[in-house]
């Protein structure tokens, strides 16, 4: 690997370390097309942003725990939901296939978008979340059949 791109993984993967620690989230989503643009297919782009993110999610995570930010009655379970939600989440992307892959990631990020900018709008989050569940369960199945709305 070129000293040239080190650096500049570095500098990103600080950048994007930075958006995570400082909005508690969101630098994965940040992580896969940068990663996609180094070079990486789109299932080892999403497996690669997990692996970077999660160490700095878990020592920013402790800096909020250590600061008292987290209500310990809401952070335990949430915690479990998570990692076991995150453990099939990383069950099905060796299940599904590139396209479905993208067609989930993009729809949840289009999902993520408007519901910041149109808080107000249809979108809720239970809605974006079944929606995301919806097309993750079509995408498994093949995507062969036809769309789930």
């Amino acid at each position: 690997m070129k000293k040239q791109s080190i650096k500049a993984y570095l500098l990103g993967g600080a950048c994007i370390g930075a958006v995570n620690g400082l909005l508690g989230g969101g630098g994965g989503m940040l992580a896969v097309p940068v990663l996609e643009r180094a070079g990486l297919k789109e299932k080892n782009a999403h497996a690669t942003a997990i692996a970077v993110i999660a160490p700095a999610s878990f020592l920013s995570g402790a800096v909020y725990l250590v600061e008292g930010l987290v209500p310990m009655g809401i952070f335990l379970p949430v915690a479990l939901g998570v990692l076991l939600g995150g453990a099939l989440g990383a069950k099905l992307l060796g299940k599904l296939s590139f396209k479905a892959v993208s067609l989930l990631f993009e729809f949840v990020m289009l999902a993520a978008g408007v519901r910041l900018l149109l808080p107000w709008a249809f979108i809720s989050s239970f809605c974006a979340a079944s929606w995301a569940g919806s097309w993750a369960a079509w995408a498994w199945a093949g995507g062969r059949r036809s769309s789930p709305f």
